[in-house]
């Protein structure tokens, strides 16, 4: 995860292999306190982390695999239909920072997106570190 303390090996080494070899095209986890979307290099598998209903822990604004991450209360909100997944990260006030569209099935081609973003989406989060919006 991008959290501030050191990444587990195993997940990478050892996990993200099984997943891969079985199709797995995204995992979700909790527990590290934050908001998070992170990828791989060379692996299809999308990881969200929403473990921010509570205390928050600060995250890295430098690690390599974070597409998003946010140290904030919130939630995350996934709505999906046959062609992708939509995934929506919220703060504990309902404000949306983050969405992104996975596409799902086998090697889908590129597509515009198909689940559009609320209108209040536009607006930026505070810097990775901060704990207020």
């Amino acid at each position: 995860s991008k959290r501030s303390y050191q990444e587990n090996a195993y997940l990478v080494s050892d996990l993200l292999p099984i997943m891969e070899r079985h199709g797995v095209q995204a995992y979700f986890a909790g527990h590290d306190h934050s908001l998070q979307h992170l990828t791989v290099e060379g692996s299809p598998v999308e990881l969200f982390v929403s473990g921010a209903g509570s205390l928050t822990r600060a995250v890295d604004p430098d690690n390599p695999h974070a597409r998003f991450a946010l140290r904030i209360p919130g939630f995350m909100a996934v709505s999906m239909n046959d062609r992708q997944m939509f995934v929506q990260a919220f703060g504990e006030n309902g404000r949306l920072y983050y969405f992104t569209n996975v596409a799902i099935g086998p090697e889908l081609p590129a597509t515009p997106p198909l689940l559009r973003p609320p209108p209040q989406v536009g607006t930026q989060p505070t810097q990775a570190g901060s704990n207020t919006p």
